[in-house]
């Protein structure tokens, strides 16, 4: 380099030092805002991410495709991406719906959707839960838990505004001349196909029907819920439907 190309440089690097300290404040600002910046960023997508994935204890769970359970010994991960939530286990994954994700030998489950809970007693209220939250019975009463949730319910059912009821009450499903009781923490599947799934929880049975035609009723001591159209009735009071648009809902606190 010669002494011409040398000396440039040096006074290219002394003018950057005299900018630096007659600027000083408004370039240690400058730093510090781009470091929040970064800061910030990184919140974000950690914050995102949190929000799009939820991985259990290494403990034993149980999912129901259809009719035919899986289980499994560790630790899973479900995963929502575009509106689809996967449930991820050593490199595989398979599309979830609404069908909860239970803890073996507990009553607790994860809703791997976000859901409604209805209010059959407040004139069918229903408010949203976020996806990934808890239903726990494990350690007396009922709770929805979440990340900002700690929920405590009573009379209550969860929908996922398509086809899936979770009761946490016991229910008689009847349809034409079949009448099935299930416990409490059982779930329910009628789609537009008019295939039935319904799971029994306390003796971890599901029973898979074809072709049902005829209306389908959960009643409960209190409320009968309609699966066929959708809808929530009480004793001397008249039907209403139930809401499948959940933006129109607000959110359930605590």
């Amino acid at each position: 380099m010669s002494d011409l190309k040398i000396w440039k440089f040096m006074l290219t690097v002394q003018r950057a030092k005299d900018y630096i300290k007659a600027h000083f404040v408004q370039f240690i600002l400058a730093v510090l805002f781009f470091v929040a910046l970064v800061v910030v960023a990184i919140l974000v997508l950690v914050s995102q991410k949190q929000l799009s994935e939820f991985t259990t204890e290494d403990v034993k769970t149980y999912v129901y495709f259809g009719d035919t359970k899986f289980e499994f010994d560790t630790s899973v991960t479900l995963d929502e991406n575009n509106g689809i939530t996967k449930l991820k286990l050593d490199g595989e994954e398979v599309d979830l719906d609404s069908q909860p994700l239970y803890y073996s030998g507990l009553k607790k489950a994860i809703l791997p959707v976000q859901m409604s809970v209805v209010f059959p007693l407040s004139s069918g209220q229903q408010k949203t839960i976020p996806k990934f939250s808890e239903v726990d019975a494990s350690e007396g009463g009922v709770y929805l838990r979440n990340k900002n949730l700690d929920y405590s319910l009573d009379t209550a059912f969860l929908y996922d505004g398509a086809d899936l009821y979770f009761f946490i009450n016991p229910v008689v499903i009847q349809f034409g001349s079949t009448e099935i009781s299930l416990s409490e923490f059982s779930y329910v599947t009628y789609n537009f196909n008019k295939e039935l799934y319904v799971y029994d929880f306390e003796n971890d049975v599901m029973n898979y029907y074809t072709d049902v035609s005829d209306v389908v009723f959960a009643k409960a001591d209190s409320y009968t819920v309609n699966l066929s159209i959708d809808s929530l009735e009480r004793d001397n009071d008249k039907s209403r439907l139930l809401v499948k648009n959940f933006s129109y809902l607000s959110k359930l606190k605590s």
